[in-house]
């Protein structure tokens, strides 16, 4: 069995774009490769694939000077011509719309070898990471209200045009199609681009699990992700700490990322800022340390920081109709705060915080489930079963 993993890098992200899905496999005997972009590691079995990093950068600057994304870069051609790829019995892709691939040229890399993950709602929109509330992505995202995406900014509304250039490249393709949540895999049957596909699969992420006591924290420690980027939802979290009056002594909070924190919550809280932590053993030695991770995104394809605080027993408070809902099995494992509400948010942290019990069953409980359900063992095991599966159909 010859794997390859093909992404834009290998480092960043590593747990999602193949990496270490990677080593797994090279631990189990398989032959397995990544070819990326943009190499970190010092592995052997991470190959850069060729190009010229002055023509990648210039094209990037077009396509933004010109609202378009991932239609320019020529290196599909380079990829057929790679030993790596001609050898593989499954290609999977991960980002290939990250400054890789034209879209134009999926049809020609995504043959009956191709695997595909689908991490987010980019693939199935004109432009937007998350739709949220927005159904235009049904009908082809005219007039949209969001062009100018955190993560992928248009200056100008340019999205009906992005809409239709994937409607046209996924026409005549059908890789097998790799989800994590049931969330991702609705939005992929419904998408007027994607509902032709018809191998998809659901394969949540797994984690590796260290089990030891909690510490015994005099004060309640909270913890969450520190981002600006709105759909992250750190300014109803921030609302929501407004509202905690006479909490300050009775909570420490903790965060860990990159942002900015309003004055009045840093100047009222004690907050420790830890900034980006790449380091996964001291991450988890880190959450052993939180007693509530809160997890306000207003939208996530699957929300892998909330499994990894459940699997280090760290209460999970969430927002209802998210993806997280799904994943965190709330309300059994985790509390679902209305959504986008911050004074109901408040409230529940103000009931795990005032009791001390209930704090320890969604501690539990959590962590129960997230050593039941999301195993990086089990996560292996799938995409195993999935490479046999699709290597049978090309006999």
């Amino acid at each position: 069995m010859n794997i390859l993993q093909v992404n834009n890098c290998d480092l960043p992200g590593r747990i999602f774009n193949g990496f270490d899905l990677n080593v797994a496999l090279r631990e189990r005997a398989i032959n397995a490769n990544q070819i990326v972009m943009d190499k970190y590691s010092d592995s052997e079995y991470v190959t850069v694939l060729n190009h010229d990093i002055l023509q990648r950068e210039a094209i990037i600057y077009e396509e933004e000077k010109h609202c378009i994304k991932n239609l320019l870069f020529p290196y599909a051609n380079v990829l057929e011509q790679n030993k790596l790829y001609k050898k593989a019995d499954v290609v999977h892709f991960h980002f290939p719309y990250h400054n890789m691939f034209s879209l134009m040229d999926y049809q020609k890399i995504m043959d009956s070898r191709a695997v595909w993950t689908i991490h987010n709602f980019w693939p199935i929109t004109g432009n937007c990471t998350y739709p949220m509330e927005c159904k235009k992505w049904q009908d082809g995202c005219h007039n949209c209200d969001r062009y100018n995406d955190d993560y992928f900014p248009m200056a100008v509304d340019n999205t009906e045009f992005m809409w239709r250039v994937k409607k046209e490249s996924y026409k005549n393709i059908n890789p097998h199609i790799v989800v994590s949540t049931k969330y991702v895999e609705d939005y992929i049957r419904k998408s007027p681009l994607t509902e032709h596909f018809t191998n998809v699969h659901r394969i949540p992420f797994g984690i590796k699990l260290i089990e030891k006591a909690k510490p015994n924290n005099q004060k309640v420690v909270l913890a969450f992700r520190l981002e600006d980027a709105k759909v992250k939802g750190c300014d109803c979290l921030f609302e929501a700490l407004r509202e905690l009056q006479g909490y300050e002594d009775k909570l420490e909070i903790q965060c860990v990322g990159g942002g900015t924190i309003p004055d009045d919550i840093s100047n009222r809280f004690n907050i420790k800022n830890l900034g980006w932590i790449n380091d996964r053993e001291e991450m988890l030695k880190i959450m052993y340390d939180w007693d509530i991770f809160v997890m306000p995104s207003l939208a996530e394809s699957f929300g892998l920081m909330a499994i990894e605080s459940m699997g280090c027993k760290c209460a999970l408070i969430c927002f209802a109709n998210t993806v997280v809902e799904e994943i965190s099995d709330a309300p059994n494992c985790a509390i679902a705060s209305k959504y986008k509400d911050a004074k109901d948010l408040s409230l529940n942290i103000k009931r795990l915080i005032d009791n001390r019990n209930e704090l320890e069953h969604f501690q539990n409980a959590g962590f129960k489930h997230v050593k039941e359900n999301y195993s990086f063992d089990l996560y292996v095991d799938r995409h195993i079963a999935l490479y046999e599966e699709v290597m049978k159909g090309n006999l």
